[in-house]
């Protein structure tokens, strides 16, 4: 079975309300608000594993609530004469920014085989990670390497591989996005971000998954914010000393992102490999779509084949949508009763029905979806690739 990355997500995401909810009731709105902050941005997180538009909105939505909230909350309770330049306990601190890199730990439990096609790519993965873990001959150095930098178009599995890297060599997870680090509050982002490499530290062996470099790692000339190069600075300086010595347990970090050419060069340099993971070719679609279709125990009343050729040029995470929009569409025809049984109370004791899937399952849904990248910026991805 196919385990999607938005699990994890949504385990932090519970965890990080369930947190806020605590501390407010407590009588600690400022770090409520803080959690309530980081809850938004992980239902942002999950916006992208959205199997429908209507789905997608409902929670950026969410997300915009928090993050209301979370400005109310600052407002409980607080005295109204000099309460704001009251002074901040470091305990306090301490607890607010260890609350939000808490919540960016998650369970990594995605396997190789769940990820369709990428031989390549996987396999430069396995190779580069077991040479940094494996033991070493008597008397011969490896350089090793421990920033990864995966760049390709979006919904190509780059979440997946950073996940299936942090299970195969068993390390604490931390699923970072950049609106997680992002803070608009001056100086608080690389305090975020020093404390995130400080508890992958201590936690280690700890991959650090970071989503959206393009967002940290812009380019000098475009980012002249003061702010925005504290960020970059602190980042460098992290990212370079990762690299433990002697038998330390290791702290690896993979980067992602759908726009290579916007990084600055010096946080570029920081990755002693950098990985293209391209749209899924023909094999890989296949591979893809047999996860999500046939290793779910449904099958087809047509060729696979004749899916594949149909789906060229979508990504992965689409191909993802297709299969389970289409077997929604079977379900919802075979059971037209179910949703009266939702309204009675009585879905516990349903018994869901299913048919083989057929070609009117897929092609409305097929009309509708377009490839995410275009030919255009595919070419630029190569090009990339070709002179980076």
């Amino acid at each position: 079975m196919t385990i999607d990355l938005s699990r994890s997500v949504e385990e932090a995401f519970q965890k990080a309300v369930a947190r806020a909810e605590a501390l407010r009731a407590a009588g600690h709105p400022d770090q409520a608000a803080t959690v309530y902050r980081h809850a938004a941005a992980l239902v942002r997180q999950l916006a992208q594993y959205a199997l429908s538009p209507a789905e997608k909105a409902r929670r950026l939505e969410r997300a915009r609530q928090l993050e209301t909230l979370a400005d109310r909350v600052v407002h409980e309770k607080r005295p109204p004469a000099a309460a704001p330049n009251r002074p901040v306990k470091p305990a306090q601190v301490r607890d607010e920014l260890q609350a939000q890199i808490d919540a960016l730990i998650t369970r990594a439990e995605v396997s190789w085989d769940e990820i369709g096609g990428l031989a390549q790519t996987k396999q430069q993965l396995q190779i580069a990670f077991g040479i940094a873990v494996a033991q070493k001959p008597p008397g011969v150095k490896l350089d090793v390497v421990r920033n990864v930098l995966l760049y390709g178009p979006p919904g190509t599995g780059k979440s997946l591989l950073a996940a299936a890297v942090s299970h195969g060599l068993g390390a604490t997870f931390f699923n970072v996005s950049a609106s997680a680090l992002l803070s608009k509050w001056f100086g608080e982002s690389s305090r975020l971000i020093s404390r995130l490499f400080s508890t992958a530290r201590d936690r280690a062996p700890s991959l650090i998954f970071l989503d959206e470099l393009d967002s940290l790692f812009r380019s000098r000339d475009a980012s002249p914010s003061g702010a925005e190069h504290q960020v970059l600075s602190t980042l460098l300086v992290e990212m370079s000393g990762v690299t433990t010595s002697g038998q330390a347990p290791p702290v690896f970090v993979i980067g992602a992102t759908n726009a290579p050419w916007l990084m600055d060069s010096a946080a570029l340099s920081r990755f002693g490999r950098r990985i293209y993971v391209p749209l899924p070719d023909a094999d890989a679609r296949k591979a893809i779509l047999e996860i999500h279709l046939t290793r779910k125990g449904h099958s087809l009343e047509f060729p696979i084949q004749r899916l594949v050729e149909a789906t060229a040029g979508l990504s992965g995470r689409q191909l993802a949508y297709l299969a389970a929009a289409s077997i929604e569409r079977m379900v919802a025809q075979c059971n037209p009763d179910l949703a009266e049984a939702v309204v009675k109370g009585a879905a516990g004791q349903y018994q869901i029905k299913t048919r083989p899937l057929t070609w009117d399952d897929f092609a409305p849904l097929l009309k509708d979806i377009k490839p995410d990248t275009s030919p255009e910026e595919l070419r630029r991805f190569e090009n990339w690739a070709t002179n980076k």
